[in-house]
């Protein structure tokens, strides 16, 4: 996907884009000819957005229930202050539960989670960040 940033843009945001360590970028989606781009209307360290994220969502009805263990050992590595929840998805119903367990205790998300994550699953897709 192709970053579109206007001067006036990256000026602002000039000190995020020149360091090395990971952003958040935010902007709108255009979408032409099959070609998509994101024009730039913001920019974030990611590890700001992590320090402000107060709850972790897994969106299990994206996984295979027998990666659950899998996930569940990570997050035990990873003892954190960042609270957990697990959605389900009823489709009987046409519902999604939100599971908001006490015993599971919280997580740290870090760039270690992320990368334990990735290298077990290979996507990030069933995972939300929240902000409370």
């Amino acid at each position: 996907c192709e970053l579109v940033i206007f001067p006036d843009s990256y000026a602002k945001f000039e000190m995020q884009l020149r360091d090395e360590r990971p952003v958040l970028v935010g902007g709108s989606l255009e979408v032409e000819e099959g070609a998509a781009k994101i024009m730039v209307d913001s920019v974030s360290p990611l590890e700001d957005i992590l320090k402000k994220t107060k709850r972790l969502v897994f969106h299990l009805h994206k996984l295979d229930p027998v990666e659950y263990p899998r996930l569940m050992s990570l997050v035990k590595e990873h003892p954190g202050t960042t609270h957990l929840s697990f959605e389900i998805e009823m489709q009987d119903l046409n519902r999604r539960v939100l599971i908001e367990p006490d015993e599971t205790g919280g997580v740290s998300i870090s760039n270690d989670f992320f990368e334990g994550i990735h290298s077990l699953f290979g996507r990030t897709d069933f995972m939300e960040l929240r902000g409370s």
